[in-house]
């Protein structure tokens, strides 16, 4: 376990890298790669990389997130979602180190009311965002046996830049919006960031077998029931209105129900606590406000 202790984290800046490097700042020497060492679309600067650092373990968070960016530049998303971490499996089987890949609930199609997708489920991409992902999901454990395919759901928790969803609303809630208009149509697993880094530490860790897990807190909820009750739990005065996904305007066709459980490992806490902790963090990290 000692030579694994050093690695690399591409997307290092992100949600989950930053949650990544705070989890295994004890004990581990993990980097965040910068975006100006590698052309990540480049398998060749990539190998003179990887074969300088020689890590132990690979953390992949780099994506081309969003349904309608991706449908805008789909080779683009095809590049960082699907061959740069194909690359990255070709290169953990060359130069020996593990791969933890992290990949996401969009592959799946709506699911029944109070079922969950788990890692048995059978995916079916509706845009260019999820079918790149998905590729990765199957091309990785194709490549290499020492990798983990670890599949997310939405995420909430602090970052350097609060340009995602659940931070975003808050952000706008925090600066006095009267009003926020959210989905109660598209219902997820909420997860804490810090929870699934925490959880990713203990696979590691373990030596859990290579392969696919889903990492999520545990319970479901409506984009809007995440929102009214982290908005409630800060004390804030903005309403929270239901709305159905359809009155945003979207370029791709999304699922709207993708639920994660695992038939392998147990869930996190429950989102609610998780959000919980969260909230108090975000108001700690603003000098005690809201």
């Amino acid at each position: 376990m000692d030579a694994i202790r050093n690695g690399l984290i591409f997307g290092g800046t992100g949600k989950l890298g930053t949650a990544l490097s705070r989890a295994f700042a004890d004990g581990w020497n993990l980097r965040a790669v910068e975006s100006t060492e590698a052309d990540i679309t480049d398998k060749a600067a990539l190998r003179a990389l990887l074969t300088a650092e020689r890590p132990g373990i690979v953390f992949n968070a780099k994506v081309i997130g969003g349904v309608d960016a991706c449908e805008q530049a789909p080779g683009l998303a095809y590049r960082v979602n699907t061959r740069f971490p194909a690359h990255l499996a070709e290169l953990s089987l060359e130069l020996g180190f593990t791969l933890v890949h992290f990949s996401t609930d969009a592959i799946f199609p709506d699911c029944a009311p109070g079922a969950a997708h788990t890692e048995s489920s059978v995916p079916a991409p509706l845009n260019a965002y999820a079918l790149s992902k998905y590729g990765a999901d199957c091309l990785i454990p194709a490549i290499t046996p020492r990798a983990y395919v670890l599949r997310l759901s939405v995420q909430f928790g602090e970052r350097p830049a609060a340009t995602q969803f659940v931070e975003r609303m808050l952000e706008q809630a925090l600066h006095g919006a009267p009003l926020l208009r959210v989905a109660a149509d598209v219902v997820s697993s909420p997860s804490y960031s810090q929870d699934v880094a925490a959880r990713v530490r203990q696979i590691v860790e373990q030596s859990a077998p290579f392969g696919l897990y889903h990492v999520a807190n545990a319970g479901q909820a409506s984009l809007h029931e995440l929102v009214f009750t982290a908005v409630k739990l800060l004390g804030l005065e903005t309403r929270v209105e239901p709305v159905p996904s359809a009155i945003f305007p979207a370029l791709g066709r999304r699922s709207r129900v993708t639920p994660l459980a695992s038939e392998k490992i147990s869930a996190l806490r429950p989102w609610q606590e998780a959000l919980a902790d969260f909230c108090r963090e975000f108001k700690a990290a603003r000098g005690g406000r809201p």
